[in-house]
């Protein structure tokens, strides 16, 4: 028994980064190998990596790591964001999103444990609603809190599960984000939120039994509560905890960011431009 394709875990993958001389990789975040058709290649799928803005957006290269279906020990690759192909794209009303071509060899070689998520399991908004997307549905966050990127061979990303706290804003054109209740910590921003299939529904409702993208974790709310000084009556200390209510980018802004990132590529590609940002 499964809720989620274990092709979906291959396809989370730790970023991290070299610090100085440092000469182990400090593990940064999370990120998803997202795959579009190229037109006119058939089945040929173009890669491209997937995480939040904020996690690459002070970085000039970065290390993905992905596992092997040999025995080989896990792989990782050094990107360097501002060397092509590598041209990272972000989302042009400054959301919480980027998205960057990866070399080919990271699909081709097929000993390498890494299947791309596809449109085919991303919901736009109209595709969610006619699924019947709504709050109380379960959800999967998947990545790396606080860089627990597993055994030095290998890299198993952390499952966890909550629920969809408020989407309506989403489905009504209202916002372009999501809220889930679920416990996410540093490490796991631009890892992917899957929908948590579920066989049983209220009557009238449909039930859903695919486990589909519904977005991308960006960061939790915090709970901020401030210590007043009696004497001054000034803020003296500031506490701050996590409150459980995580910020998600939808689906719908991971597709155009990614098409974005593709029209960049063929245009660089055809053009020669130096480098290509939104």
């Amino acid at each position: 028994m499964a809720l989620l394709a274990p092709s979906f875990l291959n396809s989370v993958v730790a970023i991290g980064t070299k610090r100085g001389d440092a000469p182990e990789t400090d593990w940064i975040g999370t990120g998803f190998i997202y795959g579009v058709a190229e037109t006119g290649t058939g089945d040929n799928i173009r890669p491209f990596l997937v995480t939040n803005r904020h996690v690459v957006a002070d970085e000039d290269l970065i290390v993905i790591k992905v596992n092997r279906m040999d025995d080989r020990p896990a792989e990782e690759f050094e990107v360097n964001l501002f060397e092509e192909p590598h041209l990272m794209t972000t989302h042009p009303d400054g959301l919480d999103i980027a998205a960057l071509p990866l070399p080919g060899e990271i699909l081709s070689d097929h000993t390498l444990a890494t299947h791309p998520i596809t449109r085919g399991v991303s919901l736009s908004i109209a595709e969610a609603g006619e699924v019947g997307v709504s709050e109380g549905d379960g959800i999967f966050a998947i990545g790396f809190p606080l860089g627990l990127v597993g055994y030095e061979d290998q890299h198993f990303p952390i499952v966890k599960q909550g629920c969809i706290a408020r989407i309506q804003d989403w489905l009504s054109g209202r916002s372009r984000q999501i809220l889930v209740d679920a416990n996410i910590f540093p490490g796991n921003s631009g890892g992917p939120i899957f929908l948590r299939p579920a066989t049983l529904a209220v009557a009238g409702t449909k039930a859903n039994a695919t486990s589909y993208l519904i977005g991308i974790v960006s960061e939790y709310i915090a709970y901020r509560d401030v210590a007043v000084s009696t004497q001054t009556d000034r803020a003296r200390v500031i506490f701050e905890e996590n409150s459980g209510i995580v910020v998600v980018v939808p689906s719908d802004v991971i597709m155009e960011t990614v098409q974005i990132a593709m029209q960049n590529l063929a245009t660089h590609d055809g053009q020669g431009n130096e480098d290509v940002k939104c």
